[in-house]
């Protein structure tokens, strides 16, 4: 019986051991499967965001070495909802249809959801996003320097030119005119004994007669060729208002020198065209916004010109050299002689009619890929050309190009808004040449935010959150 009962008992005891033993086996295996399910998805979660971002793009990155993905993918609209629908894919692809059939066994990863929580777009931040990547662009790309040091000299300049602006050159072109004009004229007996007055014969009147011309007529420049192209704003983001500019990131990489070195790099300007683009002068578009390249030129020429006519001015009536010689010429005429009150009104306009002759000069200049100081030290004034109808030209080398012109007045303008009209280029560039009408610069992710939900063999479900973005 003592036998039997210590066979029993060590069969018992081995049961016991064996189940413990395989109860151990078994928890340790659900246990490496599930942990495998949770390494497996973790995996393909990484796998699915980096493949996301790998689908920047292609145009944006080769056109303007600006990394996005664009959430219309070529065509509908666009939306997170598209990314989400990529991320499931790769999700599947590398988990969910990988363990199928023989690798069962080893776990099986069931993806139920992908949500993308929070974003960054191109526009976050007012557009200091697609800023930042531009001028990190700038930083990495030694080919840039030449213009990087153009755009510091146009800097430099930027608040003079806000001081030009300030002044109304053609009101005080016209103000000596209106002086002489407001006068009472001098009277004379004629040959046959009545009073007549004396006409004041300002030697000044055909230059205030050109005042009113087209600039660009005036110039005499017989080889500009305008595009003739034009932009429909309406559907473009500064016009239609641009979505997700709140400030995602804690801060933006900007500097102004930067920004604009990567606009003129990146686009063209009068006598500097760029076939791509939709407006050839697009630098002239960032700087006024007006829909066609001649709106657009002409704006800038004309504020070229006004800038120009007041440092002229200013430069023509310190002087003391040209005033002498107006002065001189003033007392020659006859109503000066019978009114002396006359030779001062009529030397400024003489001094007045150089500074806009001077000017016409440097407008052709700077058209004809020469150079003038937006703040002059000298001049080619002379009464000379006054009197005997002269308009002259003189080429100058010195001094600020035209496209430097157009840099001052877009770094003058308002921050957001360059960033904008340089979307608005984006966008309708990238329309055309990818055939993708719903291209939308504010719906270009950079950084994206999103969780994903998945079932595993049993009873256990895995999350995870993840941040990815470019930078």
């Amino acid at each position: 019986m003592k036998k039997d009962h210590l066979k029993g008992s060590v069969t018992v005891f081995l049961s016991l051991t064996l189940s413990f033993l395989l109860i151990m086996v078994l928890t340790f295996n659900s246990l490496c499967i599930g942990n495998a399910e949770k390494m497996r998805f973790e995996m393909a979660s990484d796998m699915a965001f980096n493949s996301v971002l790998g689908e920047y793009s292609l145009y944006l990155k080769d056109r303007f070495d600006l990394l996005y993905i664009d959430s219309s993918y070529l065509s509908g609209s666009p939306g997170t909802g598209r990314i989400e629908d990529r991320l499931m894919f790769y999700m599947k692809k590398n988990a969910d249809e990988i363990l199928v059939s023989s690798k069962t066994p080893w776990g099986k990863i069931s993806t139920e959801t992908c949500r993308i929580g929070e974003f960054e777009a191109s526009t976050g931040g007012e557009g200091s996003n697609m800023a930042s990547q531009a001028v990190l662009y700038v930083n990495d790309s030694p080919h840039t320097e030449e213009f990087r040091e153009e755009v510091t000299e146009s800097l430099f300049w930027a608040p003079y030119a806000l001081a030009l602006d300030e002044e109304d050159p053609f009101e005080q072109f016209f103000s000596y005119m209106e002086v002489l004009e407001g006068m009472e004229l001098p009277v004379k007996k004629n040959e046959k004994g009545i009073f007549t007055e004396v006409q004041i014969s300002d030697p000044a009147d055909w230059v205030y007669s050109l005042a009113g011309s087209d600039f660009l007529f005036l110039v005499g420049i017989e080889d500009i060729e305008m595009s003739d192209a034009k932009m429909d704003l309406s559907g473009l983001i500064s016009k239609r208002g641009a979505e997700n500019t709140a400030y995602g990131k804690s801060s933006y990489i900007y500097d102004e020198v930067g920004y604009i070195t990567y606009l003129v790099d990146k686009f063209g300007c009068y006598r500097h065209e760029r076939e791509e683009t939709p407006l050839k002068c697009s630098l002239e578009y960032i700087a006024v916004g007006s829909d066609s390249d001649l709106s657009n030129f002409r704006e800038v020429t004309d504020r070229i010109f006004k800038w120009r006519f007041a440092d002229n001015l200013r430069l023509a009536f310190s002087d003391q050299g040209l005033r002498g010689e107006a002065v001189a010429a003033a007392m020659l005429l006859e109503v000066c002689t019978l009114n002396p009150a006359f030779i001062e009104p009529v030397a400024d306009t003489i001094v007045a009619a150089c500074a806009f002759l001077e000017t016409v000069s440097d407008l052709r200049s700077i058209l004809t890929d020469g150079k003038v100081p937006l703040i002059k030290e000298s001049h080619n004034m002379s009464v000379s050309s006054i009197l005997f109808g002269n308009r002259y030209h003189a080429k100058s080398e010195e001094g600020l190009s035209y496209r430097q012109y157009t840099e001052i007045m877009i770094i003058n303008s308002d921050r957001r808004e360059k960033i904008m009209r340089t979307m608005d280029l984006m966008e309708a560039e990238t329309r055309v040449n990818t055939g993708n009408g719903g291209f939308c610069m504010d719906w270009c992710i950079e950084e994206i935010t999103a969780s994903v939900e998945a079932r595993g063999s049993g009873i256990e479900r895995y999350r995870i959150n993840r941040k990815y973005g470019y930078f």
